[in-house]
């Protein structure tokens, strides 16, 4: 019996300890991030000096406008673009990685080097890039086409898409990375035995990894 009341004991002391590392960030989760959006959930109730309760008010009258509306349609549109295109070629570019490991490491910093710059960089490179004096209209003017800045024209919209994949595309491609690591290489060779070609060896991968997408909503912003 001792044994088993000594291994309960390393069993407690192992959870407290867990506990207590966790502790800090946790404590930093709920000030910062727990704490002000329930307090912002009781705010939306009510009125501007935050005294009165006001009910679903303030939900109506921002319903009602159209500047929300418009928003909030262009960002279901945005979400029901960029999403599935931001999973469908982080999934293709991890698997082309991890067949040819020789360019694997090179090429996956390329796509993890957006990740390192700040916001305001990649402002500031957007409005180089699509003004009306940027880049992309001294590169157009060479063929003919008249500078316009870009991001108030019918291409923002695809300019907005594009900008998001390339700032979160090598984040899906290291977690997809990760999740293929943890398909046996066996089974990859068990089909080819079977007389399975690139297609099926693909199929493998997104059926081993099906449950990985969601992660995709995680990081939306």
């Amino acid at each position: 019996m001792r044994p088993i009341h000594r291994g309960k004991r390393q069993k407690t002391h192992n959870n407290k300890a867990v506990c207590l590392f966790l502790l800090p960030s946790l404590t930093g989760v709920l000030l910062l991030f727990v704490f002000p959006y329930l307090d912002v959930i009781r705010r939306s109730f009510m009125d501007g000096t935050g005294r009165k309760f006001v009910g679903l008010d303030n939900y109506q009258a921002v319903s009602a406008n159209q500047s929300f509306r418009l928003a909030s349609a262009n960002t279901v549109c945005f979400m029901a673009v960029c999403i599935p295109l931001l999973i469908l070629l982080s999934l293709l570019i991890a698997v082309y990685l991890q067949k040819n490991r020789f360019v694997g490491a090179w090429v996956k910093n390329v796509f993890l080097l957006p990740m390192a710059m700040p916001v305001a960089s990649i402002v500031l490179l957007w409005n180089v890039l699509f003004t009306k004096n940027g880049f992309l209209s001294d590169f157009l003017e060479l063929f003919g086409v008249a500078g316009q800045n870009w991001m108030n024209t019918e291409y923002s919209f695809a300019i907005l898409v594009f900008s998001y994949i390339w700032k979160n595309l090598g984040y899906d491609i290291i977690l997809w990375l990760a999740d293929l690591s943890t398909i046996p290489p066996e089974s990859y060779e068990a089909a080819k035995v079977d007389g399975a070609g690139g297609k099926e060896c693909f199929s493998i991968s997104r059926c081993r990894t099906s449950g990985l997408p969601c992660f995709s909503l995680r990081h939306y912003r």
